[in-house]
């Protein structure tokens, strides 16, 4: 490890006490190269679903590595359900205790949290519901007026279905929400029961596992913040490199800068390390698609096994698949944004621990 590293490692518990082959190839010089297969970039729009963005952009990177064929997935029904699920549970703890809460988040996880009825974990919504064509289903706010409109129009109907049944049912049924969200927020249901998918008729969880080969249970989650970073950092960025080694990508989630910091932080298409703690509000997923090491570059490589030996140091940079679109355009946060790849120092990773952040990744587990 870097001396470098080292001393910002430490500091971590000062702070506590106080490309597009399948994988790895041989060139013809006999040297291994890698590169990963990626999928178009795609846009998420104003509405917080970067988490479940992330999620499809690695399973239709896993599709792509297994068959050398695109697949186009709708990442807008994963955030209908999303919001479906939260609705539910939270009335059924209103009917229950007689109360008459509103809530509903935008942002969730890639994976890693509860498996349970109004979880935020795009992997265990794909479980319960399945996936779907971007072809057969996109509902996307592409301005804030409309999100806010349909957000608005959402809690409308939520208060006022949960008057209309008080004291007639214990707990609300799954179509009086979807009748919720399709009364002024989305024009449909997602076709889950039933789609064509070019090749015969089938439901959602059938297409998620028989075609598109999805698995539960299929990827693991790092979290690191400065509790464990000394002990956690190291390793995990030495699995980060094997595994994209592999030919497969890892998941990212990871603190944001603050409406103050984000220009000092987020400089055209590249995540700023200043070796230096800074204001933080929020967090964002995206996917890490390549590394490089000091005096390294991007893209496929020679040699790429003592690449991953080298050690950790602070020059590492990432390239990473995000869902701010390929043209310019507002994200969720009210950026304008201009291309779908950014680069993230490793020094912005340990910013955002020693600020009082967290970075997360998620690795296929096989």
């Amino acid at each position: 490890m870097s001396t470098l590293l080292r001393s910002t490692l430490a500091s971590f518990s000062l702070l506590v006490m106080s490309a597009c082959q399948q994988g790895t190839k041989t060139t013809e010089s006999g040297a291994s190269a890698v590169d990963i297969p990626n999928t178009s970039v795609k846009s998420q729009g104003v509405i917080g679903y970067c988490w479940a963005y992330a999620a499809v952009a690695m399973i239709e990177s896993d599709y792509k590595k297994r068959t050398g064929k695109d697949i186009d997935l709708s990442e807008e029904a994963i955030g209908f359900f999303h919001f479906a699920e939260q609705l539910k549970a939270t009335m059924d703890q209103n009917l229950k205790y007689n109360k008459k809460d509103f809530s509903l988040r935008q942002g969730g996880f890639i994976n890693g949290t509860s498996n349970a009825l109004g979880s935020k974990d795009a992997f265990a919504l794909i479980e319960r519901w399945g996936l779907i064509p971007e072809s057969q289903w996109t509902e996307k706010f592409e301005t804030e007026i409309d999100r806010d409109f349909a957000l608005e129009s959402i809690q409308e109907n939520f208060l006022a279905l949960q008057e209309k049944i008080r004291g007639k049912q214990t707990v609300v049924q799954m179509n009086q929400i979807f009748e919720i969200l399709t009364d002024g927020a989305f024009s449909k249901v997602p076709p889950v029961d039933g789609f064509n998918n070019g090749s015969g008729q089938m439901n959602a969880v059938q297409y998620a596992r028989n075609v598109v080969g999805y698995r539960p249970n299929a990827y693991q989650d790092v979290w690191i913040d400065r509790s464990n970073a000394a002990s956690q950092l190291e390793s995990s960025l030495q699995r980060v490199k094997q595994t994209l080694a592999a030919g497969n990508v890892v998941g990212l989630t990871i603190s944001m800068p603050s409406t103050e910091t984000w220009f000092q932080r987020i400089q055209g298409t590249r995540f700023v390390g200043l070796n230096q703690p800074f204001a933080l509000k929020g967090a964002h997923a995206m996917v890490i698609t390549d590394f490089k090491n000091s005096g390294g570059v991007f893209g496929p490589m020679p040699n790429v096994g003592e690449e991953v030996k080298k050690p950790i140091e602070l020059e590492l940079q990432f390239k990473l698949k995000n869902s701010w679109g390929s043209q310019a355009g507002v994200n969720e946060f009210g950026r304008v944004i201009l291309t779908g790849f950014y680069d993230m120092d490793l020094m912005y990773m340990t910013d955002v621990l020693k600020s009082g952040g967290y970075v997360a990744f998620t690795f296929p587990s096989n």
